[in-house]
């Protein structure tokens, strides 16, 4: 990955099925400075992810609710469900790319499962929901430092 020059926007993938969450977290980045793509679809991933060589940061939602997965990305889901665990370990390839998981669950096994897929390869961050602004953009920054 190459350094981004000091003017450079930072690049975050946002992966959230959620619109009205996915729209307030976009705004909080942007207005923050940074520059943010969004996947909505579990297809656009990896489209995206290799459309966007340099991305800096990706936040993930945890759960997304989302069935009919692609065949390629079924042999990592238990029931065909997509879940942020399916896109982390479809990660795994890229450990450089920090991840702030956000989540609504406060399901701690499932969260502390979803830490350790990444944990050994990429610095991980996770936030529940609801959280501020402010937990957003120190999870943010502090991953990006």
């Amino acid at each position: 990955m190459r350094q981004k020059t000091r003017d450079e926007k930072k690049l975050i993938l946002l992966f959230e099925n959620n619109e009205a969450i996915a729209n307030l977290i976009e705004t909080i980045l942007t207005e923050a400075g940074y520059k943010v793509t969004r996947c909505v679809r579990p297809e656009e991933f990896p489209e995206t992810y290799a459309e966007w060589q340099e991305i800096d940061l990706v936040v993930l939602d945890l759960m997304m609710g989302y069935d009919g997965l692609p065949d390629e990305w079924q042999k990592d889901t238990k029931n065909g469900d997509l879940t942020g665990l399916v896109v982390m370990k479809r990660m795994c390839k890229n450990p450089s790319v920090p991840v702030v998981i956000e989540t609504g669950l406060g399901d701690d096994e499932l969260i502390s499962e979803a830490e350790s897929v990444l944990g050994e390869t990429h610095k991980t961050r996770t936030l529940n929901r609801p959280f501020t602004k402010r937990e957003l953009l120190e999870a943010v920054k502090g991953l990006l430092r």
